[in-house]
């Protein structure tokens, strides 16, 4: 048998031997060691990586139901429907502006009675172009 106070036996290439030294329970323990700190690194690169790719599907997500929202809004629809109105608006005030001035056309014919050279010189438009810029 083996004697424990016997210096620990080496093999024939000079080696010691693990079993008499106790290095056979120290070496287990310090590899179970080693892959636990290995795998607990993994474990949190891996967990980072998870974060990330969920705030990229966090992001994505945003995205698209900001293009799903955009598709469906009626902002666009509404700014056409208002720019019409105020087409309209304006084309009402044009038509009466064109009103203003053919009544003043008519006014000023009826009034001269005159040869009608004289309301076709560009005078007279200037003249009549004058009174309609000053009522507006």
């Amino acid at each position: 048998m083996l004697d424990p106070a016997s210096p620990p036996r080496t093999s024939s290439q000079g080696t010691r031997n693990p079993i008499c030294d106790g290095s056979v329970h120290l070496d287990p323990l310090s590899y179970r060691a080693n892959e636990l700190q290995k795998r607990t690194e993994h474990a949190t690169e891996l967990t980072e990586d998870l974060s990330r790719i969920s705030e990229e599907l966090d992001s994505l997500k945003s995205r698209m139901d900001d293009l799903g929202s955009g598709m469906t809004d009626s902002k666009p629809l509404v700014a056409i429907k208002q720019g019409l109105a105020r087409l309209k608006t304006e084309i009402k005030q044009m038509d009466l502006r064109i009103g203003v001035i053919q009544h003043t056309l008519l006014h000023a014919k009826l009034k001269n009675k005159g040869p009608m050279s004289m309301l076709d010189s560009p005078t007279f438009s200037i003249q009549i172009l004058s009174v309609y810029d000053s009522r507006f």
